[in-house]
């Protein structure tokens, strides 16, 4: 079974909404909870610029995921504007970080 993309909808606690992206091998993700007995995932965040198409967002999660880490890439409100804002919205983005946490929580991932 090859690497599957699936895209999540993030709510922060204070309701904004971000888009993620858990790239998963399943069969991969079963033989290394089977061998560890955990079932582990990565969480994947971009710094103040970023998106889902450039870069180690695009590139790095696949070669992981085949080795049994599901990876949950998150955009948070950082995303290409922390440029202009950068300090001033960095608190309220661990807001969607956490939101990253509690899904994969949410689908059973006990370690992350």
């Amino acid at each position: 079974m090859p690497v599957e993309y699936q895209l999540v909808t993030l709510r922060a606690r204070d309701g904004v909404s971000h888009d993620a992206m858990l790239v998963i091998d399943e069969r991969a993700a079963r033989l290394r909870e089977r061998a560890t007995g955990r079932r582990t995932a990565c969480m994947h965040v971009h710094g103040i610029m970023g998106n889902f198409l450039v870069g180690t967002l695009r590139f790095l999660a696949p070669p992981l995921a085949r080795e049994g880490f599901p990876v949950l890439v998150v955009e948070t409100r950082m995303g290409n504007v922390g440029q202009l804002f950068g300090p001033g919205i960095f608190d309220r983005a661990r807001r969607d970080l956490a939101a990253g946490a509690e899904w994969l929580r949410g689908e059973g991932w006990d370690s992350l």
